[in-house]
């Protein structure tokens, strides 16, 4: 979690028409303050290499009646066209025209239907190569001006008058920073390694006074069996329960403090769990949230 599109180091690819198929995974075991990344609009705003910035919307309705009056509900988290026009004209667009440098500001859209439009076209070329998810618009952004832009759009975010939004719908934005598949990209032989490679990435990649450092989690991974080919676990149950019983006895509190979710294997008791550490769990307040068992290691 950031609290400033500032954080990114290095230029980053801005997306102005995101994919649908392009959001923070649903499976997640961790809350951030102000917004609820299973339930909230999103939005993915840019790239920087692997990661992806997301900013969320905690105002903004599921149902609104549009121009036409109807009643429209959300299919998904993702801004629809109706609600992108008006954060991209009306919020975007207009703090780019601050921000983006005069000889620079052509290389940028100024419109939502131009965005559109490209995208179209786009999209149209990719259906033909037998692609057919949405074509994005990405356009690079200098790194000093991520700063900058991000106070501009905030302000102009307070309100948001004459649509069929609310006019707070834009409010209080919450960017979430996510980087998807890195295991295999980041393998080391110890953890020891992978601790040092790690925070030479954060370093080199974060500016950190924008970092919430206790809302920043790290998936870890540990392959027991690295010299095998992939091989299939299935644990006996008693052997999942002993392993979650752990977990929850090192919580140091009255009751349980974890929850678990079992995976069993062709109807039978072996299989595999995940395990998640409440609020109660003294491991959790230490940054332990997650642990899941897998049952096939490659």
């Amino acid at each position: 979690m950031a609290t400033n599109l500032a954080v990114f180091k290095h230029q980053v690819e801005w997306s102005f028409r995101p994919s649908y198929v392009q959001t923070v995974q649903p499976n997640q075991h961790i809350q951030f303050p102000g917004a609820d990344i299973r339930e909230h609009k999103c939005l993915l705003l840019c790239i920087d290499g692997r990661w992806e910035c997301h900013v969320y919307f905690p105002h903004m309705p599921l149902t609104y009646t549009n121009p036409t009056l109807h009643v429209v509900r959300s299919q998904s988290q993702h801004l629809d066209d109706y609600a992108m026009e008006i954060w991209t004209n009306q919020i975007l667009l207009a703090a780019m025209d601050r921000v983006i440098p005069s000889g620079s500001r052509h290389h940028y859209p100024f419109s939502f239907r131009e965005i559109r439009g490209k995208s179209n076209v786009k999209s149209e070329i990719l259906l033909d190569e037998g692609m057919h998810n949405r074509a994005d618009l990405r356009i690079p952004v200098a790194a000093d001006l991520l700063g900058p832009l991000w106070t501009e759009i905030l302000e102009r975010t307070h309100t948001i008058p004459d649509t069929c939004l609310p006019s707070n719908a834009f409010q209080d934005p919450v960017l979430v920073i996510q980087n998807q598949n890195t295991k295999l990209v980041t393998k080391k032989p110890t953890f020891r390694a992978v601790r040092s490679a790690y925070m030479l990435d954060w370093q080199s990649r974060w500016r950190q006074e924008h970092l919430v450092e206790e809302h920043f989690w790290v998936d870890l991974g540990f392959e027991r069996f690295a010299t095998c080919g992939a091989t299939t676990l299935l644990r006996k149950r008693h052997c999942n329960e002993w392993w979650a019983s752990q977990l929850d006895s090192l919580g140091q509190n009255q009751g349980s403090t974890i929850k678990t979710t079992w995976f069993p294997w062709a109807g039978t008791s072996a299989g595999s769990l995940t395990v998640e550490l409440l609020s109660s769990n003294s491991m959790r307040a230490g940054g332990l949230a997650y642990c899941k068992g897998y049952n096939v290691i490659n």
